[in-house]
Parts: structure tokens; C-alpha cells; sequence
């Protein structure tokens, strides 16, 4: 069993070396490609492949599966504000939920909002969310923030476009791309990772900001 999460990531050379794999699979071999988005994988991947959707959890679902899985990590499925906040930010993930108790992720996100909402961009609270971020140990820490702020890129992007703005939902779904590039980069070639929050968190006030990435 061969296991690839996410498949997204794969670069051209890696899809086609998968693709000429999947053309020609061993003998007793099962392939589970886990997609985030099916869109960027190659159209002669995806027509190689059983093609199965999971779907969120519903508050319901999310605070039944949490009343047991959450109990190591001290999840109080009973507070209502924290859970609503809670279920707002795991987007029906279990593991999700686990890791934003387990590893401040609320916290984290709250103080994305806090930067990202303020007129002017509060270099010291950036700063400090930067500061934690670029840890020996913040590997998890550091994800969580990335998809958090991706997720918002991708908000706008989806936003505009069922508004029929199409011009500038292609606009932020470059940002997009562009924001998720330059992270991969910063852990490919080991550069600072608080710096490069920073700047990302700056770009993305920035744009929201002026209602446009530039």
C-alpha cells in the first residue's frame, strides 16, 4: 500500500514519474493518492483513479467524534463558545481539531485575525506570533498558520468569483500560489521562518487591505 498526502505537492517530474507507475502498478499494489485540490493533479493521473470524495463533519458529527477522541487534549465539547470557535477553525477535521489544542493553534489564528483586522499592521503583535513560529520545535505550529492564511487568500478568491468578478478572484488566486510558494521555499532552502510569517502576514494585510493583492 503506497500512500501519497498530499498529491498536490507533487512536482511535474514526480507526477510523471507516479503516472508511468500507475501505467504499469505491481502486482498486489494498491496506490491512495490524498488530494486537496484534483484540479492541479494531471488530468492522466486523475484517469488513472478511482476518484472517492470525504466530505467535512457537521458540528453534530465533529462535537460526537471530539466527546472521545478530544479528551486526552482537554476539549470541552460542552463550552459553546469555545467549540463553536473551535469547529470554525478545524473546517470538520478531527485531526485538525486535536492539533489546534495540542499546539496553540487557537491562539495562533486569533492573532492572524488581530493583525490581518487592524487599519494599520501591528508590527509587535506579528512580531511575537512570528517569533513563536520560527521555533526549533514549531513544525505543526507553522502549518496550522500556513493553512490558516492560505484559507483566507482563498476566501477572497472564492468570494469574488461567485460575486462574477473573475478578473480579481484570478488575482487572488495567484496570491494564493504565490503565498504557498514562498513557503514551501522557506523549508526547502531552511530560510527564516520568522521572517518569512512576517512578510506573508504583512502581503496579506496589505491586500486585504486595498481589497486587491499587488
Amino acid at each position: 500500500i503506497v500512500i501519497i498526502d498530499p498529491a498536490d505537492d507533487m512536482n511535474r517530474n514526480a507526477a510523471n514519474a507516479l503516472l508511468k507507475t500507475l501505467e504499469e502498478p505491481p502486482a498486489r499494489a494498491l496506490f491512495i493518492l490524498i488530494s486537496h485540490s484534483s484540479g492541479r493533479l494531471l488530468p492522466t493521473i486523475r484517469s488513472r483513479c478511482q476518484s472517492l470524495a470525504f466530505k467535512p463533519l457537521n458540528d453534530n458529527e465533529l462535537k460526537r467524534a471530539l466527546e472521545v477522541a478530544g479528551r486526552d487534549v482537554g476539549i470541552d465539547v460542552q463550552d459553546q463558545a469555545y467549540f463553536a470557535a473551535l469547529s470554525a477553525r478545524a473546517e470538520g477535521s478531527v485531526r485538525k481539531a486535536l492539533l489546534l489544542v495540542a499546539h496553540g493553534g487557537l491562539e495562533i489564528t486569533d492573532t492572524v485575525d488581530a493583525v490581518l483586522s487592524g487599519n494599520h499592521f501591528d508590527l509587535p503583535k506579528a512580531q511575537a506570533l512570528a517569533a513563536v513560529l520560527g521555533g526549533r520545535e514549531a513544525d505543526v505550529q507553522n502549518q496550522l498558520f500556513l493553512e490558516y492564511l492560505l484559507d483566507k487568500a482563498a476566501a477572497q478568491a472564492l468570494g469574488l468569483a461567485e460575486q462574477g468578478q473573475v478578473v480579481q478572484a484570478s488575482q487572488w488566486s495567484q496570491f494564493w500560489d504565490d503565498l504557498r510558494r514562498e513557503a514551501m521555499e522557506t523549508e526547502s532552502y531552511n530560510l527564516d521562518r520568522k521572517q518569512a510569517a512576517l512578510i506573508m502576514m504583512e502581503k496579506m494585510h496589505r491586500a486585504m487591505r486595498s481589497g486587491m493583492p499587488v
